[in-house]
């Protein structure tokens, strides 16, 4: 079994990794009209989050995607329960109108062209 050593230059370069494949993911969710949940400045993303208008487009969206044989998940359905819908109506908007799409930092050309492609049919 062989051992993977943390050094500061591997998490560099994954760090770097992660900041690209984000950057080429907002790109792409940009040019079809999508908005991303941005991390903080300095953050390093350790998830891809869009948000869509409404829930019908959010479920357009993720059907597209599993046709296409793209997983997506809903990341925030933790945050509340629904019976705390009225008392937390911003939190509710964003479970109800986000899912999240592939990204760790060996996410290949490929599967963005994938992505981008699910995204302009």
């Amino acid at each position: 079994m062989s051992v993977i050593r943390a050094t500061p230059y591997a998490f560099e370069e994954i760090q770097s990794a992660l900041l690209q494949k984000f950057a080429a993911l907002q790109k792409i969710c940009e040019q079809s009209g999508l908005r991303v949940l941005m991390p903080e400045t300095g953050e390093v993303p350790s998830r891809f989050i869009v948000i869509t208008d409404n829930t019908e487009e959010r479920d357009a969206l993720q059907d597209r995607f599993q046709c296409a044989g793209i997983g997506v998940g809903r990341e925030f359905m933790w945050l509340y329960s629904r019976a705390d819908h009225s008392c937390f109506p911003e939190t509710s908007k964003l479970v109800d109108l986000s899912f999240s799409l592939p990204f760790h930092s060996l996410l290949s050309v490929l599967e963005l062209e994938s992505i981008r492609t699910v995204l302009e049919d």
